[in-house]
């Protein structure tokens, strides 16, 4: 488009200036009028900047055509040009307030990536891009109310909160990313605005008080179980291996076990102890008992 505009210009130059030329009888008058079109073809030329493109206006209305960045040509007084920035936009969001299905206010701070892929559409947007305070973190604009507006949507769907039987919000992250983006490409004004999401990260989440407090007391409650059902395991490996080379009760050989590992607490085995004892052997009973021998 930007190589046709040119030609264009160069033909009309040209063109001028032949029939300047046939048409005078006075060369000064075709000198004058092959300067005029040389400069009015000179003042047509416009440059595209790197990273833009341009929407041709005719009689200060949009064309409905889209020039690439580079050099082209159009003229003067009946058509120009509106450079639009089409590189990709990095956009970072502070949104907080952002409730969950069990009613729980999260921080979150997201990272869009946007480009324009439809600069016509694209002009009918105002600021489109909003205001960005300290930090680039952008805090109103119509994008930005189309992220607020499909973050809301998807966590509004996820229980936070582990102590009620809900999902760690913070491990959903990926799940609400893809989401957001689904949303936004389906759902939000982005296509009908030209515009198109590249990318979408999800950083920081900050989680209400109570729900860091419920967060923190689940993950101790499950290091506490696992340590507990290693400790049980054990034990009772140590303790069957004891019994088969010793022929003491289970009970028995519970307790010396124990008391060997210099524990205070004592498992008390119902049954057979067989059920406990899935794994390798451990050999370190045998060997404290060995040191003890000597």
């Amino acid at each position: 488009m930007n190589g046709l505009s040119i030609l264009t210009g160069i033909g009309f130059a040209f063109l001028a200036s032949a029939v300047a030329f046939v048409t005078s009888e006075s060369v000064s008058f075709a000198t004058l009028v092959l300067l005029a079109t040389g400069a009015y073809a000179y003042f047509g030329f416009k440059k595209i900047e790197i990273g833009h493109k341009g929407v041709l206006t005719v009689l200060g209305a949009r064309a409905g055509i889209v020039f690439g960045e580079g050099l082209l040509w159009l003229p003067k007084g009946l058509a120009g040009v509106i450079g639009v920035d089409v590189r990709k936009r990095g956009i970072t969001l502070d949104m907080p307030n952002i409730q969950s299905a069990d009613d729980l206010d999260i921080e979150f701070l997201l990272t869009a990536v946007v480009s324009i892929k439809d600069p016509i559409k694209f002009l009918d947007l105002q600021n489109p891009w909003g205001t960005a305070k300290e930090g680039a973190i952008v805090v109103d604009g119509p994008v930005v109310g189309e992220l607020d507006e499909a973050l809301r949507e998807v966590v509004s769907r996820i229980s936070a909160n582990p102590a009620t039987g809900g999902n760690r919000i913070t491990a959903a992250r990926r799940s609400i990313e893809k989401g957001v983006g689904v949303a936004l490409q389906n759902e939000s004004q982005l296509p009908t605005w030209g515009l198109l999401l590249e990318s979408l990260q999800i950083g920081d989440i900050n989680l209400p008080i109570e729900l860091q407090s419920a967060v923190t007391k689940k993950r101790v409650e499950e290091q506490q179980r696992e340590s507990e059902k290693t400790e049980i395991e054990t034990v009772a490996i140590l303790a069957n291996t004891l019994q088969k080379q010793t022929r003491l009760p289970i009970e028995e050989c519970m307790r010396i076990v124990q008391s060997e590992r210099g524990k205070l607490t004592r498992v008390r085995v119902e049954g057979d102890a067989g059920d406990f004892t899935k794994g390798a052997v451990i050999r370190g009973f045998a060997n404290n008992r060995g040191d003890q021998d000597e």
